[in-house]
């Protein structure tokens, strides 16, 4: 079974209750380089065998023990996963290619 480990730091202005507030503008320009930055980390971290499968798992770090709604990231992925199949390692994120876990 093969491994891609990508390390990215939390879009913080994308989290559930930042976009509440932002203009679509903002939000979506963010979401795109947010995606770009997904698509450069995998292709510089991958092998070049695509996947007809695959599960992903989010790890979050925090630089300090305040309580924190991880749930408000979750949805940030999004771009992330996005990015990582622009990159070509799985054909889609639809359920038949992708589970989370």
């Amino acid at each position: 079974m093969s491994h891609l480990c990508i390390h990215m730091r939390l879009p913080t202005d994308l989290r559930d209750n930042q976009t509440r507030r932002q203009h679509w503008a903002q939000t979506g320009k963010a979401r795109r380089e947010y995606r770009k930055l997904a698509h450069a980390e995998t292709l510089a971290a991958w092998d070049g065998d695509a996947w007809l499968k695959g599960r992903i798992s989010f790890k979050f770090l925090w630089p300090d023990r305040r309580r924190r709604d991880t749930l408000n990231y979750v949805g940030a992925m999004k771009s992330a996963i996005d990015g990582i199949v622009d990159s070509g390692v799985l054909p889609d994120d639809d359920w038949k290619h992708l589970s989370v876990g």
